[in-house]
């Protein structure tokens, strides 16, 4: 089962198989999976849509993981979106959100004991912006060919390792 929490919401609703279609025509997303049985006893996964934020539609997609990473995916579902228009994301995407990830960081840390990945997207009628923590990727399907437009992070990735050393 997988737990879908959006802005409207308090409490996560449960659902066998992910379908979620939120906004139509140049806002349109859609979410399909199923989560792995018998990986974790708690649902860890979240996902927030919000409409109408800063020109588009904003799409957070939260893969707990460790003791505590259900608080940690909850965490950034409630508090990224305060921290992106805190610095600016409306004006400096890229520095908003690399500026918001690292006060997320430390507010998790201070908060729970484990850890998300994050996965997001701003879908405007001009464009597209994305950005991803961990191994969630961001994907879009155009004419049968699958494309990929984020990089896992990971420490056992050799380029990524040497990069942060």
């Amino acid at each position: 089962m997988s737990q879908v929490a959006t802005s409207t919401e308090v409490e996560p609703i449960q659902i066998e198989k992910a379908q979620i279609v939120s906004g139509h025509g140049w806002g349109a997303f859609q979410l399909l999976g199923a989560g792995r049985k018998g990986r974790a006893s708690i649902q860890q996964d979240r996902l927030r849509v919000i409409e109408d934020w800063n020109n588009g539609t904003l799409f957070l997609l939260c893969d707990g993981h460790s003791q505590g990473g259900e608080d940690a995916a909850q965490l950034i579902i409630d508090e990224l979106p305060t921290l992106l228009d805190k610095h600016h994301f409306s004006t400096h995407r890229f520095f908003a959100t690399e500026r918001a990830c690292h006060d997320m960081d430390r507010l998790i840390k201070s908060r729970t004991l484990g850890g998300s990945t994050l996965a997001l997207v701003h879908i405007t009628q001009n464009d597209l912006f994305v950005a991803n923590v961990g191994d969630a990727r961001v994907s879009s399907l155009e004419e049968d060919s699958l494309n990929q437009h984020t990089r896992d992070h990971r420490a056992d990735f050799i380029p990524l390792r040497e990069e942060l050393e």
